[in-house]
């Protein structure tokens, strides 16, 4: 008992976004991902875990995040497998609350992917996990954030390179909006 405890300070060292509470909530939720519980029951889950942890609300879009993705190095591969979870999420909380949560993930996985944070937006979009107005108004409000409760107040300096990285993504986004529009103009 007393190796397995010293094991998991081991482990809580290498991995210092996974010690304490917080910590403790990404295993948690990491059983109900891996353990093939409904998305409604994850997200339910995710709640009492994050009020059980006295965790502030808007650490619930990373705490699935880091729970449901192995690392940065899979990320875009899992975020179709992972979709009909990341919506049931994006739907009980809000979808600025995914896209902070994405946003930390990124900065600390292994490999970081700030670089291609807009192939993970893209990724939302195209598995229909986050609407195309919600990702807009998510680089529209620029470093402060959508809503500093259900968003997680990552600090400008961090946030802006995603901002920059993104530019492509929302550039393409603007244009099929415009052309769309145009479309359906008389």
């Amino acid at each position: 008992e007393k190796a397995e405890q010293e094991e998991a300070s081991e482990d809580d060292l290498d991995n210092p976004e996974e010690a304490g509470p917080l910590g403790s909530a990404i295993r948690g939720i990491r059983e109900f991902v891996q353990g093939g519980k409904t998305p409604a029951e994850t997200v339910s889950e995710l709640r009492a875990v994050q009020t059980f942890c006295a965790l502030p609300r808007n650490e619930r879009g990373f705490i699935l995040c880091a729970a449901a993705f192995d690392d940065g190095a899979t990320l875009l591969k899992q975020i179709p497998q992972r979709a009909p979870l990341l919506k049931a999420f994006a739907n009980d909380a809000a979808p600025y609350s995914l896209i902070g949560g994405l946003e930390k993930f990124c900065m600390l996985a292994q490999p970081p992917l700030s670089s291609k944070f807009a192939l993970v937006l893209k990724a939302l979009y195209d598995d229909d996990i986050v609407e195309e107005e919600d990702i807009l108004a998510w680089h529209a409000a620029g470093t402060t954030g959508v809503d500093p409760d259900m968003h997680v107040c990552t600090p400008a300096d961090m946030r802006a390179p995603l901002l920059v990285a993104a530019e492509p993504f929302i550039t393409w986004l603007q244009r099929s909006e415009e052309h769309t529009s145009e479309l359906q103009s008389p």
